[in-house]
């Protein structure tokens, strides 16, 4: 597999098309006004934070706690998680066949998916097996910083050839455009949760030989950075369609601030200024929050509290706008802003 440099500089990533997106509001959040079928609203931007920055926009960057939150965004990979239940469930592979050994993986991919829009992919978008197993090569490469945490030990010859042994995995088959075979050193119940993590995410081989390395995924959401946030602009081709029929995701963009404190993030958001705020733990900030228990008290509230998921030994939170609908968090921090949507004010 043709390989090249992965660390490329984080901060220079060009935002010229971000900033023509976004350029015809006057840097306003854009309308959220579209209504759809199912009563479904769209478009809008979500205004969040982090409390770091993601250590880059490749796959394998995306291993620490800022990374995978932004990194399910931005990259898709054979598997993914339900939001609710975190169990995997089909990605990048609309069909996932076993053998009776439980070794062997058949992953049968949806036709017509594309990758994010890239003026160097000269139209040609489609993501197909062959970006697959080359994605899933550069994870195993020698130079890789998240191979030991991810597929270390776990399918036929990666480990070889991440020791530089060998010029390919053996245990990875492309059978066809759309078919890919990947054959494991033992049965592991983890290896779908695995594909999940945004470290698998798959990028195009295209975008990585004719874009000077670019990390182009398939995620719901195209990344463009700036000195101050993250942009994620939808990905209008994303292939995701819900119950009623209405293409993923609903919002047009979310804005993602880099905010240590947590402090000065819910000041930010009483100020207006964000519309969500996540891992709060409330003993720190219980004396602001009292000062302006108006804004989360009666039929007008302004700001509402949502308990994590499934934390039983202390309480997280995430406070949010009263506007803000379907979003969940949890233990993992695994969000899908995909299927969040901003109500008009008109319409609360």
């Amino acid at each position: 597999m043709a390989t090249a440099p992965l660390k490329t500089r984080f901060f220079a990533v060009v935002v010229i098309m971000a900033s023509a997106m976004i350029g015809c509001n006057d840097g306003q959040t854009p309308p959220a006004g579209r209504e759809a079928k199912g009563g479904i609203h769209l478009g809008g931007t979500l205004r969040t934070v982090e409390n770091g920055r993601p250590l880059g926009l490749f796959p394998e960057d995306l291993a620490n706690v800022a990374g995978y939150r932004i990194g399910n965004q931005i990259h898709l990979g054979l598997t993914r998680l339900d939001p609710i239940s975190l169990e995997p469930m089909p990605g990048l592979a609309e069909r996932i066949d076993t053998d009776t050994s439980g070794r062997a993986y058949m992953f049968h991919l949806r036709q017509g998916m594309k990758f994010h829009a890239e003026p160097c992919l000269k139209g040609n978008r489609e993501v197909t097996a062959h970006d697959v197993a080359f994605s899933l090569h550069l994870l195993c490469r020698p130079a890789s910083p998240a191979f030991n945490m991810s597929l270390k030990g776990r399918i036929e010859g990666a480990d070889a050839y991440h020791e530089a042994l060998t010029d390919n995995i053996s245990g990875i088959r492309v059978l066809d455009d759309y078919t890919l075979q990947i054959t494991l050193t033992r049965p592991d119940e983890s290896f779908l949760h695995i594909l999940a993590q945004p470290v698998a995410g798959v990028i195009s081989r295209r975008g990585w030989e004719d874009c000077d390395a670019k990390p182009i995924g398939a995620g719901p959401f195209i990344p463009f950075i700036t000195e101050e946030e993250l942009l994620l602009l939808r990905h209008e081709d994303y292939f995701a369609i819900d119950a009623f029929g209405n293409r993923l995701p609903y919002l047009d963009t979310v804005r993602i601030a880099f905010i240590r404190s947590k402090e000065l993030a819910l000041e930010r958001m009483l100020e207006g200024d964000l519309d969500l705020v996540t891992g709060v733990y409330i003993d720190p900030v219980r004396s602001l929050m009292d000062k302006n228990a108006k804004l989360f008290t009666g039929p007008d509230a302004v700001l509402m509290m949502q308990r994590n998921d499934d934390v039983a030994s202390y309480e997280v939170f995430a406070i949010h706008s009263a506007r803000l609908k379907g979003f969940r968090d949890n233990f993992l921090g695994h969000r899908d802003y995909a299927v969040v949507q901003m109500i008009p004010k008109e319409r609360m």
